[in-house]
């Protein structure tokens, strides 16, 4: 049976900006795997536009990207897409990995509370710092990447098959390696990319079931 992946792709600022932009890595893999992949692009990415295709497509496995907090995620404008209380239960029976800030919190637990399978994300703010040079061309900014493929790898190890739990893992593994990295090519210019590449893989949560994988749904 073939997968389906829902994808949330807001633009509106620099940081959403950077989201989508590296999810199309996310995409690629998706797409080479043979995966039925739905997105969610700017002017599609309401609440209304969502719950939509979660009941029309009814994907496997869900890629939320935008600003969040601890009870919530945003879609485009920071319009709330996902709220504790509100439309949660939508997502029983399904995987989620959530690029937000905090969602990881309460809107993690409730997620699960609800029926979902899986909830991958940070239970506090995510920080990623940017090289100036190419905030037209995030793709190239060999900054941003030490903050972004980390978090990419447990999206994309999920639609190779592994477990959440290896999916987790995973991206925790590739922050280490970042963090590794600018341990020995430490200065006081780079020391707050270090500083950040910590917090967010200590901030980075895993709930739900761990040796699920998306081909058992």
């Amino acid at each position: 049976m073939q997968r389906t992946i829902l994808i949330t792709r807001p633009q509106f600022d620099p940081a959403t900006h950077y989201l989508r932009e590296w999810a199309k890595k996310i995409i690629f893999v998706a797409e080479d795997k043979g995966f039925n992949i739905y997105t969610l692009e700017p002017k599609e990415c309401t609440k209304k536009e969502f719950e939509k295709r979660l009941l029309k497509n009814n994907p496997h496995l869900v890629l939320l990207n935008g600003h969040g907090s601890y009870d919530r995620v945003a879609g485009q404008n920071n319009e709330v897409i996902l709220m504790v209380g509100d439309n949660e239960h939508l997502l029983a029976k399904k995987i989620i990995h959530a690029f937000s800030c905090s969602s990881a919190n309460k809107l993690g637990p409730a997620c699960i509370s609800k029926g979902a399978i899986a909830y991958i994300g940070f239970d506090q703010d995510f920080i990623f710092w940017q090289d100036e040079r190419y905030t037209a061309t995030p793709l190239k900014d060999n900054v941003a990447k030490h903050f972004l493929e980390p978090t990419n790898l447990a999206p994309i190890s999920l639609i190779k098959g592994n477990t959440v739990k290896e999916a987790f893992n995973k991206s925790q593994d590739a922050f280490d390696k970042a963090i590794k990295y600018f341990e020995t090519h430490y200065t006081l210019q780079n020391s707050h990319i270090l500083f950040a590449l910590r917090y967010n893989k200590a901030v980075h949560k895993m709930h739900g079931k761990a040796n699920a994988t998306i081909f058992d749904l």
